[in-house]
């Protein structure tokens, strides 16, 4: 994804026993808004991957899923966010929650620690793939 592509920053693949991977939070499909209060709602794919790939520590990213295309908009929402930028998010990912802000719902933030203890693993790649085992509560919060 990116700027130049007209959509945000995607995961579009997360690589096995890597800290995303061993997380769990983290899913394809989801677009990358900000990377420890950087935003990236405006970067272009290599901006991305630059600022991704320089983040070391705990690591904290804002996501919101965004749905694939459909041939009908009944099952969907729109979600915009406070700068105008709009996502397409899956209905059933909403009716979940009580909250009568239902969309901010599928706004997700969560903390991936990528520290020496698991190796300093590049997750400078938008190209993060797979379903995620559990993690440990010392790898990932939310």
């Amino acid at each position: 994804g990116g700027k130049e592509h007209g959509v945000p920053i995607l995961i579009s693949e997360i690589h096995p026993g890597q800290p995303a991977d061993r997380c769990g939070g983290l899913h394809v499909g989801d677009a990358v808004l900000a990377v420890n209060s950087i935003n990236l709602r405006d970067a272009k794919h290599k901006e991305a991957v630059t600022i991704l790939s320089q983040q070391r520590g705990q690591i904290e990213f804002e996501l919101v899923y965004v749905a694939p295309e459909v041939d009908s908009d009944d099952e969907n929402v729109e979600y915009e966010d406070d700068s105008g930028h709009r996502y397409r998010l899956y209905l059933d990912e909403l009716e979940d929650s009580s909250s009568a802000a239902a969309p901010l719902q599928a706004l997700e933030k969560m903390s991936l620690r990528n520290g020496p203890e698991n190796g300093n693993q590049d997750l400078g790649s938008d190209r993060l793939r797979g379903d995620p085992p559990k993690p440990s509560d010392s790898e990932c919060s939310t």
